[in-house]
């Protein structure tokens, strides 16, 4: 099941993301350790792709965007998939559109 959702981060901002994996019936997963891996993909227009990889958090998988992380980016919108790996399947939980705002100081 692919949930489709859009966000926002903040450049020059510490930001934590979580993403909740949910089970076949949309509850959350009660367990994540059967998890081999868990990726961030930001597809960006011009087609270079940044990948973030996710570590399993309380209710999901995750990462924390830090400052000096956002602070070089300089693109506005992009596609994003958030994909997880059990057993050598690949799935994307997640996708949608993510916009880059500027920091308070911009």
């Amino acid at each position: 099941m692919t949930i489709r959702t859009d966000f926002s981060v903040r450049r020059n901002t510490t930001m934590p993301l979580t993403f909740t994996v949910l089970d076949a019936k949309g509850r959350p997963h009660p367990t994540l350790k059967h998890l081999d891996s868990a990726i961030l993909i930001i597809r960006l227009m011009s087609g270079d792709t940044i990948t973030v990889p996710l570590s399993v958090k309380h209710g999901g998988v995750g990462t924390v965007l830090t400052a000096e992380q956002t602070r070089s980016w300089t693109w506005r919108w992009a596609r994003y998939e958030v994909a997880v790996e059990v057993k050598g399947i690949r799935s994307v939980i997640y996708e949608g559109n993510l916009t880059l705002d500027n920091d308070l100081g911009a």
